[in-house]
């Protein structure tokens, strides 16, 4: 009778057991899962935020850069725009990003001068096959025609910039455009009473020294951490995707972004209305490139995959070792060296083994 009660009491103690198991590996599957979404949410929002910061910081260069080079027609001279590139020179992030300088006079496409800020030389240039094709699109607007794209013209690694006066019919299609993104009341450009005829200023990036030394710099200061790399970044052309800049660029596998950032546009910023019709706000235009960043070990999703089915597999271990299925300890000389972080089942689990050894361990009691 004695032997059938302890038997019905072990039966009672191990479905108990096995029901607390159950329960147990229930609520940590579903808190592992909650863990990954936050792991998700928190990768997401580190990503975004240096992403478009790392974005904003560069545009951020092309815009004060398309503002310093516009002139009003009275100094819309290779002089002048040497005084302006000393300004700009003496403020920017580096000036080594500007590979060369180029004027085109107002009505003389074919009269191209090339600037040296460094030795304060202008001289009569031809246009370079890297910015031949704005040469039909500069004579095009300036006899009244297709205006240009904007200041980046797709495919040229370089600023075209308006100086002097603006045709009205020009102005009057940049204030069409504009007009769809930003209310009129809020856009400075004066229109021009007469007709007139705009001087370009070309401010041609040097790609070499952007891929090699600017662009790494900010993947260093915005991706970089104490202990390594966390992020790899790439910058594409977003039709072709040919890459301009790979920041793991001995890797040569598909770089599937997790985020995809606009970069390579000159933003609109707001100044005071002036009294010489030159744009203060750039007309729309699409970004030149793409910004791509993803984790340094692959995928947002892979990392966060792999990170969840670790969790699984270690709290299925220790709910094994629980129910006796599988080895623990094989004796006293041995210890189990486990990293816990981020899990609680295993506070569960010494729990019961202090519970169960109460009598022959000498246990501090607090009394509630």
């Amino acid at each position: 009778m004695k032997g059938s009660r302890s038997a019905i009491a072990a039966l009672i103690s191990l479905a108990v057991l096995t029901a607390a198991l159950i329960v147990l590996g229930a609520l940590q599957y579903r808190w592992i899962g909650e863990m990954a979404d936050a792991e998700r949410q928190r990768m997401r929002t580190a990503i975004d935020f240096a992403a478009h910061h790392y974005a904003d910081e560069f545009d951020h260069e092309l815009t004060r850069m398309f503002l310093a080079f516009q002139l009003p027609m009275p100094d819309a001279t290779p002089d002048h725009l040497i005084h302006r590139y000393d300004e700009w020179a003496s403020a920017a992030r580096d000036p080594r990003i500007v590979r060369a300088m180029y004027f085109v006079p107002p009505g003389e496409a074919d009269h191209l001068q090339s600037i040296d800020p460094a030795t304060r030389n202008v001289r009569p240039a031809a246009w370079p096959a890297s910015l031949a094709v704005l040469r039909p699109m500069i004579a095009a607007e300036a006899a009244g025609g297709e205006p240009l794209p904007g200041p980046i013209v797709p495919g040229v690694l370089a600023l075209v910039v308006p100086c002097g006066g603006m045709q009205r019919a020009m102005i009057e299609r940049h204030l069409a455009a504009m007009g769809r993104i930003h209310d009129p009341m809020q856009m400075h450009m004066k229109t021009p009473q007469g007709p007139s005829c705009p001087g370009y200023t070309i401010v041609e990036l040097d790609r070499d020294y952007i891929a090699r030394v600017f662009l790494p710099d900010l993947t260093r200061r915005y991706f970089d951490t104490p202990n390594g790399r966390e992020y790899e970044v790439a910058v594409a052309a977003p039709e072709s995707g040919e890459m301009f800049y790979r920041s793991d660029a001995a890797n040569a596998a598909p770089f599937r972004a997790d985020v995809i950032v606009p970069i390579f546009t000159v933003r609109a910023m707001r100044r005071m209305p002036m009294d010489v019709p030159i744009m203060t706000e750039p007309p729309p235009h699409r970004p030149m490139w793409n910004l791509l960043v993803r984790h340094h070990a692959g995928s947002m999703e892979e990392v966060v995959a792999a990170t969840r089915r670790r969790n699984l597999m270690l709290t299925g271990g220790i709910l094994a070792v629980l129910a006796g299925t599988a080895e623990g300890r094989r004796g006293a000389d041995e210890i189990t060296a486990f990293d816990s972080t981020g899990l609680a089942i295993q506070d569960l689990a010494i729990a019961l083994a202090a519970h169960s050894r109460v009598d022959e361990l000498d246990l501090p009691r607090i009394d509630l």
